[in-house]
């Protein structure tokens, strides 16, 4: 069973306490299935399902819904790919985090990779959750990320114990990868979207 409380408890503490959080979490270090199980997966699911019923409260206006007028199949569907996009924005950044805390004298395991990119990933999935508020919504995403990227770096020391004059070079690595990454992705999806519009119209 997921400890709740500790659950809450490190989301606040990764706002109001980050470094003394982060190194608590790293010391000893537990493996990173308990990470998953007890962090990445509650934080996935919260997430979605805020965001979830924030959509369904509030339908995107390009979807020309009224407020609750989303079907139960769409709102499921969302539910279950918006948890499913959580999980593996964690697991990339903890392979990207992993690879180049190697190349910087870090700790080369999996683990300790994995608890960074789950802790940290904390501001941007409660940014995240918001998104669907006017206004307010895109904003704290922003500042979510901003802040998740922040404590990527911070976390360099307690957690990867990477040398302090490899961080910055560790975490410029680690954006640039993630950001490279990201353009790729975007650039993929476009063109099957592109294709599939493409497709409807000949049909």
């Amino acid at each position: 069973m997921i400890d709740t409380a500790a659950f809450a408890a490190r989301c606040r503490g990764m706002f109001v306490q980050p470094t003394a959080t982060l190194r608590d979490h790293a010391q000893p270090l537990p493996p990173w299935q308990i990470a998953a199980r007890e962090h990445a997966l509650p934080l996935a699911v919260a997430s979605a399902a805020v965001s979830t019923l924030l959509n369904w409260a509030i339908p995107p206006w390009f979807l020309g819904v009224e407020p609750f007028g989303l079907s139960l199949d769409f709102v499921l569907l969302h539910l279950v790919m918006d948890t499913a996009a959580n999980l593996f924005g964690i697991l990339l950044v903890a392979c990207v985090v992993m690879v180049f805390s190697r190349m910087c004298a870090g700790r080369p395991d999996f683990g300790a990779s994995f608890v960074l990119a789950a802790l940290a990933a904390t501001p941007y999935c409660v940014g995240k959750a918001l998104v669907p508020l006017p206004v307010i919504g895109p904003l704290a995403w922003f500042a979510g990320l901003i802040y998740s990227l922040v404590l990527l770096y911070r976390g360099g020391l307690p957690v990867l114990m990477i040398p302090a004059q490899n961080r910055a070079k560790h975490f410029a690595l680690t954006l640039l990868s993630l950001l490279m990454i990201g353009m790729v992705a975007v650039m993929a999806l476009g063109q099957w979207a592109q294709s599939v519009v493409g497709s409807a119209e000949w049909q």
